[in-house]
């Protein structure tokens, strides 16, 4: 165990980038990987935990540093839930068609619908992930804990990323209900297909 080893630790965890944490460092990435990994390998021990929304710290603590914050929700939010119900509206405007022989009315809307709900889904996923990297509480309704004995504020640019959070919050859910708007007028009230081809998306 090394100097290096150790500082290029404590910028992969600061940066919860290894790209970042080399550019922070001027050295390459590679040679930070190799750093964490000779490290861990020394240690016996996984330090960090690498995904696709960035690295996590590794130890015991992560339940602490990382479970308990929004970056969590933020995390699925991008990975679960933005997907599958994306892909769940593109299966809905294909299959509702098809099985009530009716045709989505407002076609613009239809088009536009599910852009409105992912970009939606992608500002209130960053904004949880970064509001969490700061240390923003997932369960609790106070996130300054007003009146603890311990001051908790949080910079502003924390509550930039809440911000972000409650405004893609709110155009996911007008997605949503445009969603649900959309097909249950189709269902109900949409122009029936039978017999003829259905009209070009």
């Amino acid at each position: 165990m090394d100097v290096e080893q150790l500082r290029s630790f404590v910028a992969v965890i600061r940066r919860g980038s290894f790209s970042l944490a080399a550019r922070d460092l001027h050295l390459s990435q590679p040679t930070v990987s190799r750093h964490i990994q000779r490290l861990e390998r020394e240690l016996g021990t996984d330090l960090v935990y690498r995904g696709i929304t960035g690295v996590t710290l590794g130890t015991e603590q992560v339940n602490i540093i990382a479970h308990n914050t929004l970056r969590i929700p933020g995390h699925f939010h991008t990975t679960v839930a933005g997907g599958t119900s994306l892909a769940f509206m593109g299966l809905c405007y294909y299959a509702v068609p098809l099985i009530f022989q009716r045709e989505y009315p407002a076609r613009a809307l239809v088009r536009w619908q599910p852009y409105l709900f992912g970009a939606g889904m992608a500002l209130m996923a960053v904004g949880m992930a970064f509001a969490g990297s700061a240390g923003v509480p997932r369960r609790h309704w106070d996130i300054e804990f007003t009146g603890s004995k311990f001051s908790i504020g949080f910079d502003a640019a924390t509550h930039v990323f809440l911000g972000l959070l409650g405004l893609g919050g709110v155009l996911a859910f007008t997605g949503l209900l445009l969603f649900v708007l959309l097909t249950v007028s189709a269902v109900f009230f949409g122009r029936r297909c039978i017999g003829r081809p259905m009209t070009a998306w």
